[in-house]
């Protein structure tokens, strides 16, 4: 997929993770048998350092929207709290110990954060590799301006915070990027629709396909989304 916007809170995931980097300088320091005033500023430096190359790829795959993501993190954590863990028994050190502990509850929080930010609907259509469109929810589709003609458009998935739409027809249609403003989402369902202003996140790279977010909702058009999503739920679609 292509990524047209990344959204305020995944820029912000990716900044607590590229944060992990002073944790990691500051393990290097409770790791050295040397009191702290002889340490060189060069340990901790170079911590941080590889901290920030082994933690890059999973903040490129998230700002990317790489289904891998989440796997590379949750790998990185489990070793770091590990190895972290290991040398704490070794050196037979409380301090290193409980800095194990604060890293396994700042991972455990982080890891949670990601699935939830990838997971979300505008940013992944669960689409397995072999697939080159994902699979529509029955009965369900969107309508949306675009340019001068109304586009019709089969939906992959639907909740309160986005959805993703596709065409299964071999015309891909530009949207507009989440820079140009939101765009008027029609959903229809077995009589009922609901209306919702969005921004375009990530397309397919084929064009037939788009992640949108949904933004500036009214409170009454909150409600109304909710209930809308509430009916497809009740029956088994979302």
């Amino acid at each position: 997929m292509k990524v047209l916007s990344t959204p305020k809170v995944v820029r912000w995931l990716g900044a607590a993770l590229l944060a992990c980097a002073l944790p990691a300088a500051w393990q290097a320091v409770l790791m050295s048998s040397r009191p702290w005033w002889q340490i060189s500023a060069v340990l901790p430096f170079s911590a941080a350092i590889v901290a920030l190359i082994v933690i890059s790829p999973g903040v490129y795959g998230l700002f990317r929207a790489r289904r891998w993501t989440t796997r590379y993190l949750e790998v990185i954590a489990a070793l770091w709290v590990l190895l972290t863990g290991w040398v704490a028994l070794r050196q037979h050190s409380t301090l290193l110990g409980f800095f194990s502990l604060a890293l396994a509850a700042a991972w455990t929080a982080l890891l949670s954060w990601s699935r939830a930010e990838m997971g979300r609907s505008y940013w992944d259509p669960r689409m397995r590799w072999f697939q080159g469109l994902p699979e529509p929810l029955p009965g369900l589709e969107c309508q949306f301006q675009v340019g001068d003609k109304k586009e019709s458009w089969r939906v992959a998935r639907l909740d309160e915070d986005g959805t993703f739409v596709f065409r299964d027809d071999f015309t891909p249609v530009a949207l507009p990027a989440a820079s140009d403003g939101p765009v008027e989402c029609v959903f229809h369902f077995r009589g009922s629709s609901v209306r919702s202003p969005a921004l375009t996140r990530v397309v397919l790279r084929d064009g037939r396909g788009a992640g949108l977010q949904f933004r500036d909702l009214d409170p009454d058009a909150r409600k109304a989304l909710g209930d809308f999503v509430e009916q497809l739920r009740g029956e088994g679609h979302v």
